[in-house]
């Protein structure tokens, strides 16, 4: 005990007995107070947490969890939900534990390295034939007004959100007819 005192690693004994709900409630407050999660981000963890690793996890304290009923519990859900879908749910309680770490909340985290085998449930098909592709850009410039089908249609070619919002007219360079070139220096 004297050693943990010299170390200022109090707070591990004090917060011992802190559940994995309680934990992920300071955690996700902090990240968006100091900004790291956007809303929308917090939404989703918080989505994650509450529908999948609270119910299985959440009265558990951080320092009971266990590696093998966290394996059995990953392996549990592949078998109803997509590989990414699980990896989602991971990544998400991987987050606040490395976090409990380095706050100095747990000495270490147990369940690092788990390892995310393939799911049951085939991954879904996105995939779309040239001809959808026409009928729908067709439909796009027909009903968006220009501004937006421009969006669109950059979009189409595999510019991000950031760089469309990020061209300036300078990289723009119109050609002969309907072609146009677009310089983008940084991406």
């Amino acid at each position: 005990i004297e050693r943990t005192l010299d170390m200022d690693e109090f707070g591990y004994i004090t917060r011992k007995k802190m559940t994995c709900d309680e934990y992920y409630q300071e955690y996700a407050t902090r990240k968006v107070q100091t900004q790291i999660w956007s809303k929308d981000t917090k939404r989703k963890k918080d989505m994650d947490w509450k529908n999948h690793v609270s119910p299985a996890f959440g009265n558990t304290p951080l320092v009971k969890l266990n590696r093998a009923s966290y394996e059995l519990w990953i392996a549990d859900q592949l078998k109803i939900g997509a590989r990414s879908s699980v990896k989602s749910y991971h990544d998400t309680f991987m987050g606040m534990l490395n976090d409990a770490v380095v706050i100095g909340v747990l000495e270490r985290n147990r369940l690092l390295r788990v390892n995310i085998g393939e799911s049951e449930i085939p991954a879904k098909d996105k995939s779309f034939s040239f001809e959808d592709y026409k009928v729908w850009m067709s439909a796009a410039e027909r009903y968006l007004p220009s501004y937006d089908f421009a969006f669109v249609y950059i979009a189409s070619f595999g510019l991000r959100r950031g760089e469309i919002l990020g061209l300036k007219p300078i990289a723009i360079h119109a050609q002969k007819g309907f072609n146009t070139k677009l310089k983008l220096d940084d991406t």
